[in-house]
C-alpha cells in the first residue's frame, strides 16, 4: 500500500506541476520586450541593385506610409512604441529578424528619436550608408 500511495501521490504532483507551467505558459504575453534580442542576422539587407549586406543601413518609411509602427518585438503582436512618419523619420538599422522580414534599430529623426525598435521590413525602404 504504502508504494501506491507513493506512486499516487508522485502522479498527482508531476499532473500539479505542468497544469502549473501550462498555466505559466498559456498567460505568458507574446509582446513582452525583446529588444535586440530576436536579432537573428547582424548584418542588413540592401534594397538598391547589389543585394549585398552590410553592417549598418538607413531606414525609412516607404513613399506613402504614413505611420509606420515602432515596435518592441519582430511581429505584429508586439506593443507599438510609437510611429514614424514617412517624412520625417529615419531609423539606424543594425540586425534583422529570421527571414529579414522585420528590421531593428534607432530611431535617428522624428517624434520617436532615441527609441529603439522593430518595424516591418515590407514598409520600410533601406538605404547603405
Amino acid at each position: 500500500m504504502n508504494a501506491r500511495r507513493l506512486l499516487r501521490s508522485a502522479a498527482t504532483a508531476t499532473l500539479a506541476t505542468g497544469m502549473l507551467t501550462a498555466g505559466a505558459v498559456a498567460v505568458a504575453s507574446p509582446a513582452s520586450a525583446v529588444g535586440g534580442s530576436a536579432c537573428v542576422h547582424s548584418t542588413v539587407p540592401n534594397d538598391n541593385f547589389d543585394h549585398k549586406r552590410y553592417a549598418e543601413a538607413i531606414g525609412m518609411p516607404k513613399a506613402g506610409v504614413n505611420g509606420l509602427n515602432l515596435r518592441n518585438g519582430p511581429g505584429t503582436g508586439y506593443t507599438s512604441l510609437g510611429q514614424l512618419s514617412s517624412t520625417k523619420s529615419a531609423m539606424l538599422i543594425t540586425c534583422t529578424s529570421s527571414g529579414d522580414r522585420w528590421l531593428y534599430g534607432k530611431v535617428t529623426a522624428g517624434p520617436n528619436k532615441g527609441k529603439w525598435g522593430w518595424v516591418s521590413r515590407t514598409y520600410t525602404r533601406l538605404y547603405v550608408i
